[in-house]
């Protein structure tokens, strides 16, 4: 992944801890991840926070659909190439 910054002191708080501000599951959607297997890249116009972690999701369907079992998708643990 790749990330980027406005100014050095973002980049700097950022490297403090990252795990705070970078999406979960490496940015893939969590729906289509637990239903498919497929690790496919979310958007930021998709996103939602869920105890203060950001997933990413590629429709506003998948979003949805995370919202109506959160706990489901929140708890995935997935090895990721």
């Amino acid at each position: 992944q790749e990330f980027r910054f406005l100014t050095a002191k973002e980049r700097d708080e950022f490297k403090k801890n990252p795990s705070r501000y970078a999406p979960r599951l490496m940015g893939c959607d969590p729906v289509v991840l637990a239903e498919s297997d497929l690790a496919i890249r979310g958007s930021t116009k998709f996103g939602a926070y869920l105890d203060g972690s950001l997933y990413l999701f590629e429709t506003a369907e998948s979003r949805t659909r995370f919202r109506k079992d959160p706990a489901r998708y929140a708890r995935l643990q997935h090895a990721l190439k």
